[in-house]
């Protein structure tokens, strides 16, 4: 019978054991948890400041396509640094102009009507410049320099600033020749 005792002893967990092993699963499960909901809450702001820089990067290039296509282009608030926007005949002969508003955004004028083409809320531009270059030269292709300074913010709040630059430049005509 001692013989039965000491197996009975030797065998099993004790309540304690079991206490101790029940505590560090249940640490472990809520640092797994937490880590993944702040994972999760990364990619969802990730995702969202993606959009906006999608937003700002889809309006640069379509001001860059229609500069592209369009004639005639001419500087609008010039100064040392550069214009604060440009005027241009689009494709269809349409006067249009891009420019640096006062509420901080991009907006294009046709005829009479304005709208902004970045969302005031999301995208705060702080700098616009168009550095036009090759206007009434015959040798020079014209094209256009785009500077755009500012900052982005996603709807989670997060912000992050940009600096962008792009060159459109002019379709050459089909009966001009450059050298």
């Amino acid at each position: 019978m001692k013989n039965y005792l000491q197996r009975n002893q030797e065998g099993g967990y004790s309540l304690i054991e079991m206490m101790v092993s029940v505590t560090l699963f249940t640490i472990v499960a809520m640092v797994s948890i937490s880590t993944l909901i702040s994972l999760s809450d990364a990619n969802r702001k990730a995702q969202s400041m993606r959009i906006v820089i999608d937003n700002l990067n889809f309006a640069l290039e379509n001001i860059s396509r229609n500069l592209r296509v369009g004639s005639d282009y001419s500087g609008v608030g010039c100064g040392s640094s550069g214009c604060t926007g440009i005027t241009f005949k689009s494709s269809e002969g349409v006067s249009t102009t891009y420019s640096f508003s006062s509420n901080n955004a991009i907006t294009k004028n046709i005829g009479n009507g304005e709208a902004p083409i970045t969302s005031k809320s999301q995208i705060y531009i702080n700098n616009l410049k168009f550095n036009v270059v090759g206007i009434g030269n015959d040798n020079v292709q014209p094209r256009v320099l785009i500077t755009v300074k500012g900052t982005a913010t996603s709807t989670g709040g997060q912000s992050t600033s940009f600096h962008i630059q792009t060159t459109a430049t002019q379709r050459l005509p089909e009966n001009v020749e450059y050298e």
